[in-house]
């Protein structure tokens, strides 16, 4: 008998009450057998415990007698598919325009399967690149995305990287991060006030020599973003001394 339960359980503690009897005259079952068997459709991903309780089971008798027995619960895990964008992080906040920079987003498989997923980085709204990836279940990544910004226009741009949605993904609220301003201005101006003067020339002449990772390395003064603090940015620099911008 097949018996689908759309009304009689108990929605506040999840259960559902099942009988099987035997019906008519005649010698009661024996010997071992599926007594019931419950088919039921997940409505999200994680964990459950299957838990028979109240359980009771009489035999043929008249009146019956109980029939001793012992209950195993179970447990099901729900499958799903769930990525996420962990971190984005520029690794300048202050570029010139016309020159590139780097941006690191580090995304997730929060899911159960191997999942291959577009990544887009974005400049306010206007699309900076597109990378795939692909990550096995619980593994993370680091993308690093590269804006050139030739076209862009000078002013405040905020970063997002979007993480579009993989088949069957239920949780999308964390495919999208936003996280930090970036200055697109006039090349050489290092402090981002939209003006190159000669606090900009002196602050990398101060860097001047150092290279990635050293302590007088910083990448905002790295105009032409080559790891290394040299002649070539005070050139830059003093090509656009005294331009300014609104």
């Amino acid at each position: 008998m097949l018996k689908e339960f759309k009304d009689n359980y108990n929605t506040t503690h999840g259960r559902i009450w099942a009988a099987c009897v035997l019906q008519g005259q005649g010698p009661g079952a024996n010997g071992g057998g599926t007594l019931a068997t419950i088919i039921f459709k997940a409505k999200s991903v994680g964990r459950a415990t299957i838990h028979l309780a109240e359980t009771e089971l009489l035999d043929s008798k008249m009146p019956p007698d109980q029939i001793e027995h012992t209950t195993i619960d179970g447990t099901i895990k729900v499958l799903g598919h769930d990525i996420a964008v962990l971190s984005v992080n520029p690794l300048k906040t202050i570029v010139g325009q016309g020159y590139t920079m780097q941006i690191n987003v580090t995304v997730t498989n929060q899911g159960d399967f191997t999942e291959t997923f577009n990544v887009t980085l974005y400049a306010n709204t206007t699309t900076i690149e597109t990378k795939q990836v692909t990550l096995i279940s619980g593994a993370s990544t680091i993308i690093t995305f590269t804006w050139n910004t030739t076209g862009f226009a000078k002013g405040n741009y905020m970063v997002k990287a979007y993480a579009l949605p993989v088949q069957g993904e239920a949780d999308t609220t964390d495919n999208t991060l936003m996280n930090g301003w970036i200055t697109v201005t006039i090349p050489g101006d290092v402090d981002g006030d939209f003006k190159v003067k000669m606090d900009d020339i002196v602050a990398i002449r101060d860097a001047f020599g150092s290279k990635t990772g050293q302590p007088r390395y910083k990448p905002n003064l790295d105009i032409n973003y080559d790891g290394k603090i040299s002649m070539d940015d005070i050139i830059v620099a003093c090509d656009h001394f005294g331009w300014h911008y609104l």
